[in-house]
């Protein structure tokens, strides 16, 4: 059999096994595994904020995590929301499935609202996290913030009228128990923590980075042999 004939037919088998190549286990998706009745911790993913504004080192820290729970939060049949049971509905800090809105120091204090997954999964993979304006009819915008165990990774400012936002990919290694929080701040592109308009959607998916399978491993041992063998 010539060369190049046997050169095709590896490249075919290859070929073949592409999908389990390319294809990557989606791990986590704060859309799909979202809690139809709130249930804290369901597929992984506990929902809550940050209170920026009560941090004394400035600094975001996985422990300054706090989910929502009664009696000051509740489950508002579709979002998490204060109770209030004030009456003046702050602060404004909601999550819902696709969406969020943060609280901004022009009403007291500054809250991120923030969607947290635990891992349960070890290796290689790729984060990605989208965020868009829901309010673009005003507003200064608002930022997205990804976090791995408290560890800055990324993060984006959108505009107060983007309602295109944008869709980002971070490449990391996690091991069970590691978390990753998607933040969404009021920061706005002018610099202030104005909370006016500041809906928005935010959310992140985990696919897991397969290992090459053993005909692609096949194929890296084989090509060298044959091309010495011309």
């Amino acid at each position: 059999m010539k060369v190049t004939s046997l050169l095709r037919m590896v490249a075919v088998g290859v070929l073949m096994a592409a999908p389990s190549l390319v294809s990557a286990d989606v791990v986590a998706d704060s859309v799909a595994d979202w809690s139809a009745d709130g249930t804290q911790g369901a597929n992984g993913w506990t929902n809550g904020f940050y209170d920026a504004s009560a941090d004394t080192d400035g600094a975001y820290g996985a422990g300054d995590f706090q989910a929502f729970a009664g009696p000051t939060w509740v489950w508002a049949g579709s979002n998490w929301d204060e109770a209030n049971t004030d009456g003046d509905n702050v602060p404004w800090t909601t999550v819902a499935q696709e969406s969020g809105h943060p609280n901004g120091d022009n009403n007291g204090v500054v809250h991120h609202a923030v969607r947290r997954w635990e891992s349960d999964y070890s290796g290689d993979a790729t984060v990605s996290w989208n965020l868009a304006k829901q309010n673009a009819n005003c507003g200064n915008g608002t930022t997205g913030l990804l976090y791995l165990n408290g560890s800055l990774l990324d993060q984006f400012t959108v505009g107060g009228t983007d309602a295109t936002g944008v869709n980002r990919t971070v490449d990391i290694t996690l091991a069970s128990g590691d978390v990753l929080d998607l933040a969404l701040s009021p920061l706005g592109t002018d610099g202030t923590l104005a909370d006016g308009c500041d809906g928005s959607f935010f959310g992140m998916q985990v696919n897991a980075v397969p290992e090459p399978n053993c005909l692609a491993l096949l194929f890296l041992g084989v090509l060298p042999v044959l091309r010495r063998r011309k």
